[in-house]
């Protein structure tokens, strides 16, 4: 829970169960999964993967960089908050300073960020989290 502490609970516990509660806060909607799909484009250099407006705590950028796709070999973004990257593919250069590569993870910082492809290197995948 992002913004909160609060619990109500319903079961499986010692601790004081408020059922009613429970029952009244609970949104019976069956089209929250419908509405969460999301469709991967590998044509763009950056995706972001924003749930629905009311979970607004979190969002996911996927960064491609490669040089046989339109050259793409440097990007950037604006990311809203602290970031923790993570890459899965490949090496890139962040902020034309640090290099990551593969089963890398990092803390990016909010503003502008930019991934660019070192020398020999064709093709790089950075998840980030926001």
């Amino acid at each position: 829970m992002a913004n909160s502490d609060n619990v109500v609970r319903a079961g499986l516990t010692p601790k004081f169960k408020d059922v009613d509660t429970l029952l009244h806060m609970l949104t019976y909607d069956t089209n929250a999964l419908a509405q969460s799909k999301y469709t991967l484009d590998t044509s763009k250099a950056v995706q972001r993967y924003a749930p629905p407006s009311w979970c607004d705590d979190f969002s996911l950028f996927a960064v491609r960089l490669d040089r046989n796709v339109a050259n793409r070999v440097e990007v950037s973004l604006d990311l809203p908050s602290v970031g923790l990257g993570l890459c899965v593919d490949g090496k890139a250069i962040v902020n034309a300073g640090a290099e990551v590569g593969f089963g890398s993870n990092f803390v990016l910082p909010v503003g502008k960020v930019t991934f660019s492809l070192p020398d020999g290197v064709d093709a790089c995948t950075i998840f980030i989290g926001t």
